[in-house]
């Protein structure tokens, strides 16, 4: 049995016990399986094909151990399994569900309960997976975000002008989100800066309504959307061609790891040098 085989087989032990609602039970077999798993991505040596099943199942027990830890009321020990599980799968939806909702079950005082901030919006960047799961996140917790936006906190400054750009749990407001992102760029938030640039570019320029919904949901992070509205202005479909602009959306595509723009972007840029 290969390594990747004997971590999956303890994931599935700990699944069973979880079913049977024995916590402690699945708790072990999570810790098993993430001993084997750890010390194998530590001495891996091959092909990164055989490597990234490897770190995925890693990732998953880490995020089913954290759901556990939530259970027994293990909120910052479920917030640090989480962090782990991102550390080698960026894109699980469900380490920066849980790993915000760790986040904030710790007490009003703890130093790691604004992590959730952060884990929060690099999740709706990241995990596209992840369906409503998130959004609704952003939305049940808005208030908490406020009262840390006040303070100055610049993640969750972040998160409340994403809410009112896209009026979720509270009233839509894209003059309002802008001026926050920007009051977030001015102090040297870098995805505030990228989402206050990307919503200054469309007031400046008054897109064709078939691309304003890809421009705003690019804005937000959707590798499809920046994908796609990249395309048009390679393009020149219902916007004048734009080469620089399409550059910079499938630059921020690829960042997030989308394929399609990684290699588009080359070619592109070997298109640009001619």
């Amino acid at each position: 049995m290969s390594k990747l085989e004997t971590v999956l087989d303890w994931k599935e032990k700990g699944n069973a016990k979880l079913k049977d609602e024995d916590k402690e039970g699945a708790l072990e077999c999570y810790s098993e399986g993430l001993s084997i798993g750890w010390k194998a991505i530590d001495v891996f040596r091959g092909l990164s094909e055989d490597f990234e099943p490897l770190k995925v199942a890693v990732a998953q027990i880490c995020t089913n151990r954290a759901h556990v830890r939530l259970l027994l009321d293990q909120a910052e020990l479920a917030l640090e399994d989480c962090k782990k599980a991102l550390e080698v799968d960026f894109q699980n939806a469900k380490a920066y569900w849980r790993g915000t909702v760790a986040a904030l079950r710790l007490p009003e005082t703890h130093e790691g309960r604004r992590q959730a901030a952060e884990l929060l919006r690099q999740g709706l960047r990241m995990a596209y997976d992840g369906g409503q799961a998130l959004p609704n996140l952003l939305k049940e917790h808005v208030t908490t975000f406020c009262s840390w936006a006040d303070e100055g906190h610049l993640p969750s400054v972040y998160l409340v002008a994403l809410a009112y750009l896209k009026g979720n749990g509270v009233a839509k407001d894209n003059d309002k989100a802008l001026a926050m992102f920007q009051y977030a760029s001015s102090r040297g938030d870098s995805l505030a800066k990228a989402m206050a640039e990307q919503l200054e570019a469309q007031k400046a320029e008054k897109l064709p309504p078939e691309l304003e919904l890809w421009a705003t949901e690019a804005a937000n992070g959707d590798t499809t959307a920046q994908f796609n509205l990249g395309l048009a202005y390679y393009r020149g479909d219902l916007v004048q061609q734009d080469l620089s602009k399409c550059e910079q959306l499938w630059e921020r595509a690829a960042e997030q790891g989308d394929d399609m723009a990684r290699e588009n972007l080359a070619t592109l840029r070997e298109h640009m040098k001619l």
